[in-house]
């Protein structure tokens, strides 16, 4: 295809990224991440501010609040966008997707297990008021910058922030209408899904997608109970459809190429890059 473009002396070409002077001088179009957007055709970007070097940190009982505040304050925000998605009606907009990426996964205390745990404090109602209090506070500072590509600020209302209680976490979060204790559900034949649901619920909420789940399941999960589907379709294919009831989608490095999903609203990096 080279060969035929530049037959007559002129060659084509794109790059998603440019590192050369002379790339920018003799671009004819731009049209990368930030233009994309400017243009309407993408998500804005906003970077939050917020410090999660909590998250990596030893358990005592000072860091254990400190990570169920971070926690809160990322659930807090889905459920202001799953409620905005709602008020705006379905047909305009899709169910918002909670996307956390780990660096570990099987070590001991592994980022995909710290996460998994403060869920399972939630979901169970290990929830406290004080330390709910201060994740809104904080939520009001972390998102009070402009968006990355442009000038304009994000725009939040936070009275109707101020007005979540723990209940509206688990029914956005959770699909629940109460809290209770986090069940497995095994795809038959599938090693890298691992998918979560309350056992208040009918729908399931969670999804692992790793590399292989037999040492989850072994070594993180002993104490719970695994209930293999009765089909055996993947979960993972079909989460960008309509019908998806996954809100949290965990996972390393199984998916981070070659996987297009228009559902992420909340990317949560933990460790990664390190």
């Amino acid at each position: 295809f080279y060969s035929i473009l530049s037959r007559n002396g002129f060659l084509f070409n794109f790059s998603a990224t440019f590192t050369n002077i002379i790339d920018f001088v003799t671009c004819v179009y731009n049209f990368n991440l930030e233009q994309f957007i400017k243009r309407g055709y993408g998500k804005q970007i906003y970077i939050s501010q917020s410090n999660i070097l909590d998250l990596s940190r030893k358990n005592n009982d000072f860091d254990a609040l400190e990570k169920q505040k971070i926690i809160l304050k990322i659930l807090l925000t889905y459920t202001y966008i799953n409620q905005q998605k709602i008020q705006i009606g379905t047909q305009f907009y899709h169910k918002p997707l909670l996307l956390t990426l780990v660096n570990s996964v099987n070590t001991e205390d592994s980022d995909l297990e710290m996460f998994f745990k403060e869920l399972v404090k939630i979901a169970n109602e290990e929830c406290d008021e004080i330390t709910l209090t201060n994740a809104k506070n904080e939520l009001k500072s972390d998102l009070t910058h402009s968006y990355e590509f442009t000038n304009e600020k994000i725009q939040i209302d936070f009275n109707l922030i101020n007005n979540y209680n723990y209940s509206d976490i688990i029914k956005n979060i959770f699909n629940s209408d109460k809290p209770g204790k986090i069940e497995i559900l095994k795809v038959p034949g599938n090693k890298q899904e691992i998918i979560f649901k309350l056992k208040t619920s009918d729908k399931p909420f969670g999804l692992i997608k790793i590399g292989d789940i037999s040492e989850w399941i072994k070594n993180k999960l002993s104490g719970y109970e695994v209930i293999e589907k009765f089909d055996n379709e993947s979960v993972f294919t079909k989460i960008n459809q309509d019908d998806s009831d996954i809100t949290i989608l965990m996972g390393s490095r199984s998916f981070y190429e070659g996987w297009d999903s228009n559902r992420p609203n909340i990317i949560l990096y933990i460790n990664i890059g390190k």
